[in-house]
């Protein structure tokens, strides 16, 4: 932490962190597809991979805050991580030499169905991101309006990966509000919204190749009252 005033500071940050694959990675399964459909994204092999290793990334953060005198804040902050071995996954075609290792030679319908499973991906993995975050209470409102306070925040990552990297972030999302706390009740409007979120690539006979899958846009508003009793 250094501060450049009482009421200004900058936070920096840098840490390492690991992650570890499902323990059903290790079993070593294989589900089968049913061949009485037509393949899809949701009927086909699915293959573990017990020789998938962990993922190791380093982070760093900085982070601008701003202390009003009164209650609030407003601050503006990024990090940078950098992921290694992080997991990814993939589609191939069924073939005679994988139907082999699994005793399945001479089952030929099988061959019309894909193969999804999952791997290290050997480059790093990167993702950046900005936020703005303020929230302050509005004292220099008339005193009937006492005790109503406001946040806004809002966030973009931009991430440089792999297509097949196993994860679905979302580029841009934030919120807005207004609270106002009295002795016995308050009260919160709030509203956030979010940006379209990659989910996965769609694959399939029939499906032109490229195709993707997203999480629409969508925006939400809440109101919430609470009253004390006692």
């Amino acid at each position: 932490i250094y501060r450049f005033t009482e009421n200004l500071q900058l936070h920096g940050a840098h840490f390492t962190s690991i992650g570890r694959p499902s323990f059903a990675q290790y079993a070593g399964t294989v589900t089968l597809p049913n061949t009485e459909q037509n393949p899809s994204s949701g009927n086909r092999f699915t293959l573990s991979n017990v020789g998938i290793k962990p993922w190791t990334a380093k982070t760093t953060t900085f982070a601008l805050e701003y202390y009003f005198r009164r209650s609030g804040k407003v601050s503006i902050s990024a990090f940078r991580r950098d992921i290694r071995n992080f997991f990814g996954s993939t589609v191939i075609r069924a073939t005679p030499a994988f139907l082999a290792v699994y005793g399945l030679e001479g089952e030929s319908n099988y061959l019309d169905y894909d193969v999804a499973t999952q791997y290290n991906i050997r480059d790093s993995v990167r993702m950046e991101g900005l936020t703005f975050a303020y929230k302050q209470a509005l004292t220099f409102l008339p005193s009937w309006a006492r005790g109503v306070s406001a946040f806004v925040n809002c966030s973009h990552q931009n991430n440089k990966y792999d297509r097949n990297a196993e994860f679905a972030v979302i580029p841009n999302y934030g919120g807005c509000g207004l609270g106002i706390s009295r002795t016995k009740w308050s009260a919160n409007l709030n509203y956030t919204w979010r940006d379209d979120q990659f989910q996965d690539t769609v694959t399939g006979t029939g499906i032109a190749p490229g195709t993707t899958f997203y999480v629409a846009a969508q925006g939400s508003l809440d109101l919430s009252v609470s009253y004390r009793l006692t």
